[in-house]
């Protein structure tokens, strides 16, 4: 429903989406002003012009974006867009026609969240759901705790672990996995809204909290800041248990999630 969106927007500026999509894009708009747009949905026109739309057939760019073309969807992105329910289905509204939503970065969060939802409805006490390595919880605060790894971005195995209680989320962004490198360059997917380019500042995040879709969200804004802004985004996304590896492979953490590492 998603593509099908984005391709109605490529010739105007309304379309109509299913209430479950809706709510899904009016909670990224949400996470993207808590982010002061580090995390932006906006950001798929971009984000194509790199390659990353073509990265999982195996088709590498063999050249890089122009600044004009990066200007043109840079532009479109910042018209912006907006949500407004409406029976029997939502209303999305953009400033200019050609915007591409991407919501890679609350996709897995939000899937977590439904599917323990619904395994919480059928009965289901304690759980672990895994939607490729991003960690959801489900059970009773009984004390129990769970060790989740996590991947080091630079080497086969483990950087660190975190004990993990029943309910939390453990999600992470990093660069180790979708990647292309042309001239000895190395241009991950994970795009800076603010100039359009692949970031550079960090490796790798992970996030704690009970909220998986609030977590996927920050741990990709936490990416895009980089360390000397990690704190001030975690206080505004109101994380409290965040780690991020910058690009020297430094690891910074909050006192909470220092308190979770093994």
């Amino acid at each position: 429903e998603l593509g099908q969106l984005n391709r109605t927007l490529q010739g105007t500026t309304r379309a109509t989406v299913s209430p479950a999509l809706g709510k899904l894009l009016a909670q990224a708009l949400v996470l993207r002003d808590a982010s002061s747009g580090l995390f932006d949905p906006g950001i798929g026109q971009v984000s194509a012009l790199w390659g990353f739309d073509r990265f999982d057939a195996g088709d590498a760019p063999t050249t890089m974006p122009t600044a004009s073309a990066l200007a043109r969807a840079i532009a479109i992105r910042d018209a912006g867009f907006t949500v407004t329910p409406a029976d029997p289905d939502w209303v999305i509204e953009t400033g200019r026609p050609g915007l591409v939503i991407d919501v890679g970065g609350i996709a897995k969060g939000s899937a977590l969240q439904r599917g323990a939802s619904l395994l919480q409805r059928l009965g289901v006490e304690r759980a672990l759901l895994d939607a490729g390595g991003d960690i959801m919880t489900l059970g009773r605060n009984s004390g129990s705790r769970l060790r989740i790894g996590l991947r080091d971005p630079r080497a086969t195995g483990v950087s660190a672990a975190v004990t993990v209680l029943p309910g939390e989320a453990v999600m992470s962004s990093g660069d180790y996995a979708r990647y292309w490198v042309l001239d000895g360059n190395r241009y991950q997917h994970i795009i800076d809204p603010r100039d359009g380019s692949p970031v550079v500042a960090a490796q790798a995040s992970t996030v704690i909290h009970r909220d998986p879709t609030l977590a996927d969200a920050a741990a990709t804004a936490l990416i895009v800041a980089g360390s000397a802004d990690f704190l001030p985004v975690c206080d505004a996304m109101g994380v409290d248990k965040a780690l991020l590896i910058d690009n020297l492979g430094i690891m910074s953490t909050t006192p909470a999630m220092h308190e979770r590492l093994l």
